[in-house]
């Protein structure tokens, strides 16, 4: 045995005085993935298992038109079975592309540009809705995902000519040559 400061370690010689039980309970409760990351977890993987059934074997990347539709609708009514929020990534993975296609398609001209924009717009108006309740992460995902910004806009209104000596008065005025 060794000693540290006084504390004693056991060493550990074999698999059977090895593990768990020689680590403390709070630790063990830190580090172990919570209830609801599992649920989240499961819930992607039953969502990418959903769009393959849909999909079936057959499947060869052509939709028409309102198919495409229906099968971006069918993700957002299965993500609200499974209680998960619909996200871009999810978007992707229920229409199994990739980013780079993703962003050709929606950049693009065509139905798969309209149906991605539309779903979207579902999702901004989802974080919307939520905003009363949980506001920092969704202002996080509007200004990450949308563009949102906060901003003060004050406006200057000028009636006489602009010169050097009158920006110069304005500015003293105001306290801004401090």
């Amino acid at each position: 045995m060794g000693s540290q400061k006084g504390q004693k370690y056991k060493k550990h010689t074999s698999p059977a005085t090895a593990g768990e039980q020689n680590i403390d309970d709070e630790f063990i409760a830190k580090n172990k993935a919570t209830e609801e990351s599992k649920s989240i977890l499961s819930g992607i993987l039953q969502l990418e298992r959903e769009s393959k059934r849909l999909r079936g074997a057959d499947y060869k990347g052509q939709w028409t038109e309102e198919l495409f539709m229906e099968y971006i609708d069918k993700m957002f009514e299965y993500a609200d079975e499974l209680g998960i929020e619909p996200s871009i990534p999810m978007l992707r993975l229920w229409l199994d592309i990739s980013r780079e296609t993703y962003v050709e398609w929606k950049m693009g001209n065509s139905y798969k540009s309209y149906g991605i924009k539309r779903a979207e717009e579902k999702m901004e108006m989802l974080y919307h809705s939520k905003l009363d309740k949980n506001a920092i992460p969704q202002m996080f995902k509007l200004k990450t995902k949308y563009g949102y910004v906060e901003a003060n806009q004050t406006e200057v209104i000028i009636k006489n000519d602009v010169t050097a000596e009158n920006v110069d008065t304005l500015v003293q005025q105001l306290g801004l040559n401090k």
